[in-house]
């Protein structure tokens, strides 16, 4: 654990140290030199010291901890390697500490201000801040599934200037610049990825979805292996993200039609897909891979009823087909669509 800690600073603060860092090594160590050398030619012999002993005790003197076991006796090792080793040494120790917290302190900003380079991987990407309620309400959604509650998750967004100290402690580190830009991309390593959202910019709603599909373009062309999300706001242009290769088009516009309807027609259907659809509470829908033993639609219901999962239908080569007839026939490569309490 320690030792992945210590890479894990140096990794982010050898930019900024390595000019610093050879002159205070060679600094520190012809300190530690003058002292042991000087302490085994006027205590050594006296005090019946080898070099092992020398260095333990420049090593405690310099950094200021004292343990009074070895010490000069001598009034020229007192005067010449002794006080010289303390002041110095605890004017090296205080260089290096308030170096090291200014560092961390600008690597910090940097952050914040979205100014540093992602460097993990397996992480989820979304492009755009649309506010700070619906920003933390993504990334709390995420946070609640197991399969997504340790995933890093990166912010890109050329308008925000600093990250909200409640995503900051979300963990979600915020990368300024435009998301179809390539070198913002790199920076956020868009190659380690494992998925991005693509949200809508709702201040902008005529140009959003025009925005959107140069983002999504760029991405499918840089990494197509990547699975993308994006918000569409006119029905009209999913057909243009589903050709350049999105892997799901939401159009909330679409969607909100459709509850309107159904609930006209059927009170209290909006609180339903609303609890489907969030990890908050409730039970959600989910989509998993089928029972290897299942060869019926019945029988992928009596499997799963064991583990407390409704299952409600088939996902097929990207259709859905719901509530089959009890004896249709089901494939390894489909998925179940099902409703239960948490991811199996």
């Amino acid at each position: 654990m320690v030792p992945h800690l210590l890479v894990a600073f140096y990794k982010k603060t050898r930019k900024s140290f390595s000019g610093q860092w050879g002159v205070v090594l060679l600094f520190l160590l012809s300190m530690l030199f003058y002292s042991t050398s000087g302490f085994m030619y006027f205590e050594g012999e006296a005090q019946n010291k080898d070099w092992e002993d020398a260095i333990w005790w420049a090593i405690v003197s310099m950094t200021t901890v004292g343990y009074g076991d070895i010490f000069p006796e001598s009034t020229y090792g007192r005067l010449l390697i002794g006080l010289p080793t303390m002041l110095i040494g605890v004017a090296i120790l205080g260089y290096i500490l308030s170096a090291l917290a200014a560092i961390l302190m600008e690597n910090k900003l940097k952050e914040l201000k979205g100014m540093s380079t992602f460097e993990k991987d397996k992480h989820i990407i979304i492009c755009r801040f649309i506010g700070l309620t619906s920003t933390l309400q993504i990334v709390n959604e995420m946070r609640l599934d197991p399969k997504t509650q340790d995933t890093p998750i990166v912010l890109i967004d050329e308008t925000l200037d600093e990250l909200a100290k409640e995503l900051a402690e979300k963990q979600v580190t915020f990368i300024k610049g435009n998301p179809s830009n390539d070198s913002v991309l790199e920076r956020a390593n868009l190659g380690g990825a494992q998925a991005v959202i693509i949200q809508a910019e709702l201040a902008d709603g005529e140009n959003s979805d025009l925005k959107n599909l140069a983002i999504a373009l760029n991405i499918e062309k840089m990494h197509p292996e990547i699975n993308t999300v994006v918000h569409c706001l006119n029905p009209d242009n999913v057909r243009f993200f589903e050709r350049c290769g999105c892997d799901s088009v939401v159009c909330i516009m679409k969607l909100v039609n459709q509850v309107i309807v159904q609930e006209l027609q059927d009170h209290g259907i909006h609180k339903v897909v609303s609890e489907l659809t969030s990890n908050t509470y409730g039970k959600q829908f989910y989509v998993a891979d089928m029972p290897s033993d299942a060869q019926t639609f019945r029988e992928v219901q009596k499997s799963l009823a064991q583990e407390d999962i409704l299952v409600i239908g088939i996902r097929r080569d990207g259709q859905n087909l719901i509530a089959p007839e009890n004896d249709y026939s089901v494939k390894t490569s489909d998925k179940v669509i099902s409703i239960s309490s948490d991811r199996k």
